[in-house]
């Protein structure tokens, strides 16, 4: 695809993937594309993508836990169960905006990027407030097309040179002469490398100029809805405060929309935007640049912001916070996949291992199978993992069936290592933890951990209650047939 392109954009294209940290938010960006997008994919799956940034993950999680997310009596711990609450497409949309605008901001022109991060941040709620239910599918659809609009002036900005040579308002005929493609064109390109949903680049096309037509089919809405939003996000940054006034009277009539109906949609959102603003870091700190303007104009300046724990205060606190989400969902009788997705995560985040997996017995095989796991690699594993029960020299099989502990401290001796199945040694940590799972004394399942240095033994102990708590979730869900 990139053959394709006109030599000067691939230059472009060159020149933006070698910036520091960009492969690596394109490539983690494209695996959350690409994992949402599947029909097959389960929440852990998804989740296990995501928490593969630990800033992502406590960021993501923060957002979440924001009233305008969820109205629920506790916090929301996992991701996996955030996957579930607020759908694939609303944790895309969180996740690529985190991901892109933390990648954004590191560099020297951090005040433009800030301030175009929090255009779109803000345009993006607009989108989604215009999308009347703000939990509808549809809804974070408009999201993610308005916070990808103008994706093009967004890599421009990270090259400064270039953005200076195009100006502050080129025309399409000088962005093509000295980029090879129009700068709508290029985020189209950049959305497409990503994974983005055609939905979605196609919505990114530009809106003529002049009166907006009253769009026609899905597409042409979210074009529209995005082109407003971006341009009433960037006009409630303006010094003069009637900036918003001819963007009311371009896309007015096509949207259905009047200044009462624009002002009542941004005080709707205010909050919002001050929560996500601060989570995403997209505000430049200038008391009177264009952060301060448009959070003086839609939020509320009432109530202090969050301060992030230390690294180990915060996964004591997630480990707690798990544990009871885990024996809530038991309780509650939620989806078997949910609690079991749930154990793992909480495992993996917040016992301090490097891969933990969880097994459930295939009764038609007698074998144990991978079926959730978290960490590095952990594909690989979920497809490798199976123990064979009637394999009497395997000690996992052996573990399982007499329903005993499996410990193995790191680095084993080397007969101990002589000691593991042919089948694990592709995938072995250098120490790891079994621990089954049964149900009347014949194995259901084995959680599985494993960790590069010392076993973290303290908190075997938590491993062990979280194991307990499968085993009665797989248990009531089969009495309940």
């Amino acid at each position: 695809m990139t053959d394709d392109l006109p030599r000067p954009t691939r230059v472009l294209l060159a020149r933006l993937e070698d910036q520091r940290g960009f492969p690596a938010v394109a490539a983690h960006m494209a695996e959350i594309n690409r994992l949402a997008d599947r029909k097959e994919t389960s929440a852990s799956q998804l989740a296990n993508a995501v928490c593969r940034d630990v800033a992502l993950t406590a960021r993501l999680l923060r957002l979440v836990n924001s009233a305008w997310y969820l109205r629920l009596p506790e916090p929301v711990a996992t991701i996996t169960r955030a996957v579930v609450l607020l759908g694939f497409e609303r944790v895309r949309a969180i996740a690529a905006n985190l991901l892109l605008f933390d990648h954004l901001q590191q560099g020297a022109r951090r005040g433009p990027l800030a301030d175009h991060a929090l255009q779109a941040l803000t345009a993006s709620l607009i989108a989604r407030a215009l999308s009347g239910d703000a939990e509808s599918v549809e809804a974070g659809e408009a999201g993610l097309c308005a916070m990808f609009h103008r994706l093009g002036d967004l890599m421009l900005l990270t090259l400064p040179d270039v953005a200076e040579a195009l100006g502050p308002a080129p025309s399409e005929a000088a962005q093509v002469a000295l980029i090879g493609i129009t700068v709508s064109e290029l985020g189209q390109t950049v959305a497409r490398r990503w994974g983005f949903p055609s939905l979605i680049v196609d919505s990114m096309r530009p809106v003529p100029p002049g009166p907006a037509w009253p769009p026609h089919d899905r597409v042409s809405w979210l074009r529209t809805t995005s082109a407003f939003a971006h341009d009433l996000a960037a006009a409630l940054g303006d010094d003069d405060p009637g900036a918003a006034d001819p963007v009311l009277g371009r896309f007015g009539a096509a949207l259905g929309l009047d200044a009462p109906r624009t002002a009542k949609l941004l005080r709707a959102i205010g909050r919002e935007v001050a929560e996500h603003a601060s989570v995403l870091g997209a505000v430049s700190g200038e008391p009177d640049g264009f952060a301060a303007r448009v959070l003086g104009r839609v939020a509320p300046t009432d109530g202090a912001p969050l301060t992030p724990l230390d690294a180990d205060r915060a996964q004591r606190a997630f480990l707690n916070q798990g544990l009871d989400e885990v024996a809530a969902a038991v309780e509650a009788n939620d989806d078997l996949n949910l609690v079991l997705g749930a154990v793992v995560e909480t495992a993996f985040r917040g016992l301090g291992f490097d891969r933990v997996l969880l097994c459930v017995l295939d009764r038609p095989s007698h074998t144990l199978r991978a079926r959730h796991g978290f960490g590095p690699g952990v594909e690989a594993l979920l497809d490798g993992f199976v123990i064979m029960l009637a394999d009497a020299h395997d000690p996992f099989a052996r573990a399982a069936l007499a329903g005993e502990d499996l410990i193995q401290d790191a680095p084993g001796s080397p007969a101990a290592l002589r000691r593991l199945p042919d089948w694990y040694r592709p995938f072995a940590g250098p120490g790891f933890v079994a621990f089954p799972m049964r149900l009347n004394g014949v194995p259901v399942g084995l959680l599985y951990a494993d960790v590069a240095g010392p076993l973290p033994r303290g908190r075997l102990v938590h491993l062990r209650r979280l194991r307990d708590l499968a085993v009665v979730a797989i248990d009531r869900r089969r009495r309940r047939g």
